[in-house]
């Protein structure tokens, strides 16, 4: 059971990582998100000519809505701090902590707009492993079974499992994959599992 609840948390995990995005695009679905940042100065330019340079950016996040301001506070970030041009004025951090710039050009907060646009968590089946999505006892290794003992592992929903393929089932594991066209999951991975014995008695 540890296991598999790493697993949810290994979805978690990439999902974040990959949705932390910043890049032009259509925001005409998006949502206009309020972040709260520090900016430290590196150098000498002034407040209003930092501040002018970070409006200027466009930054997007996009993800699960749950998780929006998260994303949208490491969209920002990310944004400011790998600016070739920002980067060199300022560096940008959430608003907390101790600053570290000069005492004549002191940090100061400041809030920054993030456009977010809601996107379903796509998760990868790759984190899928023998080792680590163990099934338990099946009834058998046919692909309704092994669907639904993800299900009942709490590992997918519905919408998901039906984009999801079982191949190659032996009486110890088998392939899990993505189908074509598939927008809720990618990859492919493997589960592992154990037959029940046949205990039916004969006459």
């Amino acid at each position: 059971m540890k296991k598999l609840l790493g697993l949810l948390a290994a979805f978690g995990l990439t999902a974040s990582a990959g949705s932390a995005v910043v890049a032009c695009g259509d925001n005409s679905k998006a949502e206009n998100v309020k972040v709260e940042l520090t900016i430290t100065p590196l150098g000498e330019d002034s407040k209003d000519d930092i501040e002018k340079a970070i409006n200027g950016l466009s930054i997007t996040a996009e993800g699960p809505k749950e998780v929006k301001d998260e994303l949208s506070l490491a969209a920002a970030i990310m944004a400011i701090n790998t600016d070739e041009t920002i980067s060199k004025m300022a560096m940008a951090a959430p608003k907390v902590g101790e600053s570290t710039s000069k005492e004549n050009t002191p940090a100061f907060n400041m809030t920054v707009t993030v456009k977010f646009t809601e996107k379903a968590l796509v998760k990868d089946l790759s984190v899928l492993t023998v080792e680590t999505a163990q099934l338990g006892e099946l009834a058998d290794n046919e692909e309704a079974t092994i669907k639904a003992a993800l299900k009942a592992a709490q590992l997918f929903t519905d919408d998901e499992l039906k984009e999801i393929s079982v191949s190659g089932a032996t009486d110890t594991e088998a392939t899990v994959k993505a189908v074509e066209g598939a927008k809720l999951v990618k990859g492919e991975g493997k589960v592992s599992f154990t037959l029940e014995e046949d205990t039916e008695e004969t006459v």
